[in-house]
Order: structure tokens, then C-alpha cells, then sequence
């Protein structure tokens, strides 16, 4: 029993694969880059990360005043 691949078959294999390579390649540099600007954000200081706690310490106080 002989394995007959056609043309069409080859190539529909290799079309999935690219997909999922540049996708992966696509996902990969988003992350890279959304990193990037996270760090470059937190660095100037244009970004502040508040625990709930703090945030619900800061309504209390702003509240009694």
C-alpha cells in the first residue's frame, strides 16, 4: 500500500502551518511589546497600581472629610 499525497494536500498542510507560526509569531511580539510599554510607563512614573485596600482607604478618608 503506497502513502499518494497529492499537490493540493501539501499545500493545504503548509498554508495551516504557516498560519499558525506567523499567529504564534503575531501573539509573541504583542506580549513583547505590551511588556515593553508597561515597563517604559512604570519607569516615568505615568503609572500607579493601587491594592483594593488602598483604594478603598483613600474613598474613607476623602468621605470623613
Amino acid at each position: 500500500m503506497l502513502w499518494t499525497i497529492s499537490y493540493t494536500e501539501v499545500t493545504t498542510f503548509l498554508i495551516a502551518k504557516l498560519n499558525l507560526f506567523s499567529g504564534m509569531a503575531m501573539g509573541a511580539g504583542a506580549v513583547f511589546l505590551m511588556k515593553q510599554c508597561h515597563e517604559q510607563r512604570k519607569k516615568h512614573g505615568k503609572l500607579k497600581i493601587y491594592r483594593s485596600s488602598e483604594v478603598a482607604n483613600q474613598k474613607e478618608n476623602e468621605a470623613s472629610a
